[in-house]
């Protein structure tokens, strides 16, 4: 196991909620976010997790080893010198950098009053309960009074009376316009007709 693995044991040991004090540089405190329904985006949101942080190099425990140590495999001794390693190599970029990034943890970062904060990786915030679930957003149902229902069918009503009256004259010309077809048709048809039985009495003549 090597220093790099330290992170990672950090965001189990803290999932499972519990208080972590890493010894040298700060105590982190896991808080649990209820599900919850924000009512002005509509979006549900899983239980989810927050973390605080207070930088306090003061605090001393051995948790976090005797932790890594049961789930690796290593000793506690080695696992106290690998998170001691780890939080000297991180005291040492924050130095040199108003911010440095863990990776499965999150970033370290001065504020404007030269405080140290710690924002968590998304992955970090998620509930080992709530695996999977994404925030759903969905649009509120509207719930009409019987008053406005019925108002609103009167005025569906009204449009459809209006567009059905808009419609009539149009399907009265319609039918005017196809009886002057059929009429015109008709006398074309009688006209070649006779024209037809006046030049066969010519022929016999």
């Amino acid at each position: 196991m090597s220093m790099n693995s330290i992170p990672y044991y950090i965001a189990r040991f803290l999932q499972q909620g519990n208080r972590l004090v890493l010894s040298g540089f700060g105590v982190f405190t896991p808080e649990i976010v209820p599900s919850r329904l924000d009512p002005v985006t509509h979006t549900f949101h899983p239980m989810g997790m927050s973390i605080r942080f207070y930088p306090d190099a003061r605090h001393e425990d051995d948790a976090l080893p005797s932790f890594i140590s049961e789930h690796s495999g290593i000793s506690a001794e080695n696992a106290t010198e690998l998170v001691a390693s780890f939080v000297n190599d991180l005291n040492v970029s924050l130095k040199s950098s108003p911010v440095a990034e863990v990776e499965d943890l999150g970033t370290f970062q001065y504020n404007i009053e030269k405080r140290l904060v710690f924002i968590a990786a998304e992955e970090l915030l998620a509930h080992p309960d709530s695996f999977g679930l994404q925030p759903v957003s969905q649009q509120p149902v509207t719930v009409r009074t019987r008053e406005e229902a019925t108002q609103q069918a009167g005025i569906m009503v009204g449009r459809q009376k209006l567009v059905s009256d808009i419609g009539k004259p149009r399907k009265k010309w319609l039918f005017w316009i196809v009886i002057l077809l059929l009429a015109t048709t008709i006398a074309v048809l009688l006209l070649w007709y006779f024209k037809v039985l006046d030049l066969e009495k010519l022929l016999e003549l």
